[in-house]
């Protein structure tokens, strides 16, 4: 096991319903907005300096900040080994998107998020195709490798190389209910923190904020805090007992 001190720390942030949701009609309603303002205020503030999500938050970010087609046939013959590619943002702020077989299309390597300038960093297995990898060194987008072709993604190997690579110290991780359930069952979860809208969405067929797929594990959580919120909603943080 990875010692906390050699990868960085992870902490899952999400907005969910009182029934645990998160998503649902109860998104579309005015105190979620206010709620939504206090989830966004938090998560650089006072979580980290970079924000995790995995495919499904990929093409909602896709489809709000912008994606290109990209023509791969022009890269067909450029020369790129399979090695992780390092560009560091000076200010320290990044969107590390899990993306095990190279699907996402950026048109820039960066977009401005609640005021900060996010470098788009790529969390890859070499599943992925060569031709894909010269798109993202031609957009100067960074990549590290973090499993084999034939396997999962290694996400204690993804968290060390954050931490080394990149000095990224706090990951937050944004979801969806996939990748936080992967950070949990590899045991790389340090904090929760739940911002609760007041209303319940009922949806039996939502995604809770997890999708846990191992074995019960016997890992306590206490409650950090729990801190009232404009709109009804609470905040609350839980911290891995040590």
């Amino acid at each position: 096991m990875t010692n906390n001190n050699e990868r960085t720390k992870v902490t899952t942030h999400m907005i969910v319903s009182i029934d645990g949701k998160i998503n649902g009609k109860y998104e579309d309603e005015p105190l979620t907005e206010t709620v939504f303002g206090h989830y966004y205020e938090t998560l650089f503030e006072e979580f980290g300096t970079a924000m995790g999500v995995g495919n499904k938050t990929n093409v909602e970010t896709m489809e709000k900040m912008g994606s290109q087609p990209v023509d791969f046939s022009k890269y067909v013959d450029v020369e790129v080994t399979y090695d992780d590619f390092i560009v560091q943002n000076p200010n320290g702020h990044y969107y590390v998107s899990f993306d095990r077989k190279g699907t996402c299309t950026w048109p820039t390597n960066h977009f401005e998020h609640l005021g900060k300038k996010l470098t788009y960093l790529q969390v890859l297995t070499k599943a992925v195709k060569k031709e894909y990898l010269a798109y993202l060194r031609d957009m100067n987008i960074p990549y590290i490798f973090a499993g084999e072709a034939d396997g999962e993604m290694d996400l204690t190997l993804a968290t060390s190389k954050l931490k080394t690579e990149f000095g990224i110290e706090n990951l937050v991780v944004c979801g969806g209910a996939i990748i936080n359930g992967a950070f949990f069952d590899a045991d790389l979860v340090d904090e929760i923190s739940l911002v609760v809208s007041p209303y319940m969405e009922g949806d039996k067929e939502m995604k809770t904020f997890a999708e846990i797929n191992g074995a019960f594990k016997n890992t306590t959580y206490p409650l950090k805090y729990a801190k009232p919120i404009d709109g009804g909603g609470v905040h609350l943080v839980y911290t891995k007992e040590k």
